[in-house]
């Protein structure tokens, strides 16, 4: 089923393309938005449908003042866009580690600001963190679940196993990344995304990343994945390509297979 965010719906068409903020302080942020507005917007297309803001490269975290001028700056420029707030744990590809309790406390302070409007929570976070935060969560927010793994694809059961863990959780969208060694790891991706495509209405998000994955992050509409990241700017995990060159393949993927 898909989902609808604002104008955006995820899970319907082609994948949606996300472009992540990764700036570490106010003057990198500014900087990174006119890179967006200039790459992403033209008179010819539109090649952004989401941004997703990486709060593990904003230099003062746990400065809330300075963290609230972040968004409003965000939401500023660019208002008709849902903004997905994320941060992402060291052990997971981020930038930095933060106590379980402090996450769990950034993230319930991201659901209370108007201008978040997805919360991505990892599955495997310590002390029932994505438990607790979706019994509470406010209505006309929605939570993405995730599971990255930059060292290896698990079993296609495995993954599997956790896209239907965070359905059975409760989250709107379900999302998880792997690192390919093969090109068989490639595949058993894919055949893990198209088969929960088959058990579940919610939108799924999968990527096997780096070179040898970038496959899945073009082909999400035969196989099953919602979004896929485009940069503009600096990536924010491996495998990530220019957003307007992303948005040019996805279409004509589209229309040759309309042909």
């Amino acid at each position: 089923m898909a989902l609808k965010i604002k104008e955006l719906v995820i899970g319907s068409g082609r994948p949606k393309i996300c472009v992540p903020v990764t700036a570490n302080g106010e003057v990198q942020l500014a900087e990174q938005l006119e890179a967006i507005r200039k790459i992403c917007f033209s008179e010819e297309k539109k090649c952004v449908d989401l941004l997703e803001w990486r709060i593990d490269f904003w230099e003062n975290i746990e400065d809330e003042k300075s963290r609230k001028r972040a968004l409003e700056k965000i939401h500023k420029e660019f208002p008709m866009l849902p903004l997905l707030f994320t941060f992402r744990s060291r052990r997971e590809g981020g930038e930095r580690e933060l106590s379980w309790k402090k996450y769990e406390g950034l993230c319930r302070w991201a659901l209370a600001q108007e201008e978040v409007d997805i919360l991505d929570i990892e599955l495997f976070a310590e002390d029932r963190v994505s438990e607790n935060i979706l019994k509470t969560k406010p209505a006309g927010k929605y939570i993405l679940l995730s599971n990255h793994d930059f060292e290896k694809t698990p079993v296609q059961e495995d993954i599997l196993e956790r896209l239907l863990q965070m359905d059975r959780l409760g989250a709107d969208i379900l999302k998880v990344a792997v690192m390919p060694k093969t090109k068989a790891d490639v595949l058993t991706l894919l055949e893990a995304t198209m088969e929960m495509q088959e058990r579940t209405e919610k939108p799924v998000v999968t990527m096997s990343m780096g070179r040898l994955g970038l496959i899945s992050r073009l082909s999400g509409e035969i196989f099953g994945s919602a979004i896929t990241f485009g940069t503009a700017g600096k990536a924010s995990a491996p495998g990530q390509i220019e957003a307007g060159k992303l948005f040019d393949i996805l279409n004509l993927l589209m229309q040759n297979g309309k042909s």
